[in-house]
């Protein structure tokens, strides 16, 4: 993980900063339709997948997480911990341990997003409003740059052991951490 450029990871960090700003506006109308808050974990399932730039970017905090919350998070991979595998290991107690360095769609999703083509919120938000007045959050546009960050830190990461397929994968949360941390997986593929 040392090997990354920290000139991506900063461009990484200020889309998530420059993410956040526009979400918070659009949070705060919309507070009282959203039952996002901790103990609600229902969006947290592992199926979706994430870039790389994402991956690194939650490993960072991942290091930077106390010990026993390390812990619980290696439990959780190996499936030892109490939460169940069907949801993101980073999961504790309802709320997600490494939260600062979570992925773009995890601080962007109940509010309306545009995701590609679709629109996409949670199904438990905004009961009782209209959906078409609601306002919307393009996504695409980050994920744009996070795919381009996660190829230029892929093919960073790979110069050294040249791959067959030099593309960044996007993988689920748990594939990731699980190849990032468990040395002895298939770990060394993708860091």
């Amino acid at each position: 993980m040392d090997t990354t450029s920290p000139d991506l990871m900063h461009l990484h960090r200020h889309a998530m900063v420059t993410l956040d700003s526009q979400l918070g506006p659009l949070q705060a109308q919309y507070q009282p339709y959203l039952a996002c808050r901790k103990g609600c974990f229902s969006c947290c399932e592992t199926q979706y997948k994430i870039r790389y730039s994402e991956a690194v970017f939650l490993v960072e905090g991942f290091q930077q997480a106390p010990k026993d919350v390390q812990e619980q998070i290696r439990a959780n991979l190996r499936g030892e911990g109490p939460t169940p595998v069907s949801y993101c290991p980073v999961l504790i107690e309802g709320a997600c341990s490494l939260y600062e360095h979570r992925p773009a769609l995890c601080r962007a999703y109940g509010l309306v997003l545009k995701l590609g083509p679709d629109l996409s919120t949670c199904p438990l938000n905004f009961n009782g409003l209209p959906r078409q007045h609601l306002q919307v959050l393009d996504i695409n546009p980050y994920y744009e740059l996070l795919d381009e960050l996660s190829q230029r830190l892929w093919a960073e990461c790979s110069e050294s052991e040249p791959a067959e397929n030099n593309v960044a994968p996007n993988l689920s949360i748990r594939d990731y951490l699980d190849r990032m941390l468990h040395p002895g997986s298939s770990s060394s593929e993708i860091v």
